[in-house]
């Protein structure tokens, strides 16, 4: 049985036509989300950005046009196989894998069109990751800046938290790329240095990085505040004009932090060069494995999902759905704590990357084997 057949051509077919409905779907859902989040401050951005000589609905229309390609690739491998589990499912109450298999065709070859679209969906994943979204990249977090400030597109507000490699949590009010400058900072410590055995913290009006030393300074000085287990405050230290904060994160890791929760992230290449630059930070490193393993998915949950939803038969469309939803949970949820532990320095960034793939993979091709002939 070799070649392609028309049974191939019918199945890939039904398979493409509804994995671009499913995309269309579950993209509109996400935006409509998004824009229920931002309905209570948009009509102020947008009248600033009138005032200002913007027009907001073009801004709008712009930031959402730079966020779907981006968007296209996260929901891609959960999209295929959605996808994958509908049309055979639709194959199926119309009758046409019975006769399929009867006919002599293997159930794995019915199977095989899904995995070749799997295969060329990683190879335009690849390519889109690569060449198109971090083009965009820069031109989206410019809109999402506009959006949230009105007509200041140079400060990034709602900045997630970054792990300090000495322990510390850094938080901030807002963030300012061209300045490398950080407002409302707090830095918190569980305990600091090796004998502390009390959460301090350490609270700056603002941060701005100095190339001369290599450190963030501030300019306005600040607070350190030592807390008691109930986190009362027993002791506070006025600090300087321009003390040197105790910080060691630099702004690329800051940019890199930024660039992957409010926008779209960076291409290999640049991760790579992040890596070069500072081999001790193994978060570089782990973002780079992540770069190259983000078109693993699409094929890893077609394997570990596709034998929970092809059936010869009609069967519970309920029951196989809950099933592959939580072993797909499962996947990400894994995941998501060896990428954790590997940012961490706990696990080598190569295993935290990849682990979760490979031990799915395995199980996936277990899985393959138990599927009705």
């Amino acid at each position: 049985m070799t070649g392609i057949r028309r049974h191939d051509l019918y199945v890939l077919k039904t398979y493409l036509a509804v994995l671009l409905t499913a995309m269309l779907f579950l993209s509109s859902l996400f935006v409509l989300y998004d824009l229920a989040e931002r309905v209570d401050k948009l009509p102020k951005a947008l009248g600033a950005l009138s005032k200002a000589g913007r027009s907001g609905t073009g801004v709008l229309l712009e930031y959402y046009a730079t966020f779907l390609p981006f968007l296209a690739l996260r929901i891609l491998p959960v999209a295929s196989l959605l996808a994958a589990g509908l049309t055979f499912t639709w194959l199926a109450r119309q009758n046409e894998l019975v006769p399929l298999v009867a006919s002599g065709v293997p159930t794995r070859r019915i199977l095989l069109p899904i995995f070749l679209a799997a295969v060329g969906l990683m190879v335009v994943h690849s390519v889109l990751r690569e060449k198109v979204v971090p083009a965009l990249s820069r031109w989206h977090d410019d809109m999402q800046r506009l959006l949230q400030g009105g007509a200041r597109s140079d400060r990034l507000q709602e900045v997630p938290h970054i792990q300090d490699v000495k322990g510390g949590r850094l938080s901030m009010a807002s963030y300012d790329p061209g300045a490398r400058r950080m407002e409302g900072v707090w830095i918190l410590f569980r305990q600091e240095g090796e004998g502390g055995d009390r959460p301090v913290g350490y609270r700056y009006p603002s941060l701005r990085w100095d190339d001369g030393v290599r450190r963030w300074v501030a300019e306005r000085g600040g607070q350190r505040r030592v807390f008691t287990p109930v986190e009362s405050l027993v002791e506070a230290e006025t600090l300087p004009p321009n003390a040197e904060a105790p910080l060691d994160v630099e702004p690329d890791e800051i940019e890199v932090t930024l660039r992957l929760g409010a926008a779209m992230g960076l291409s290999s290449a640049e991760v790579a060069a992040l890596a070069r630059a500072k081999p001790d930070r193994a978060r570089f490193t782990l973002l780079l494995h992540q770069q190259i393993a983000s078109v693993v998915p699409t094929l890893v949950l077609l394997m570990i999902g596709l034998p929970f939803v092809f059936h010869l038969g009609r069967s519970n469309v309920f029951q196989s759905f809950g099933q592959t939803l939580g072993i797909v949970g499962a996947y990400y949820l894994v995941d998501s704590v060896v990428v954790d532990m590997g940012a961490r320095g706990v696990l080598n960034p190569v295993v935290a990357a990849w682990g979760s793939h490979v031990l799915f993979a395995a199980l996936g091709a277990v899985l393959l084997t138990t599927i009705e002939t």
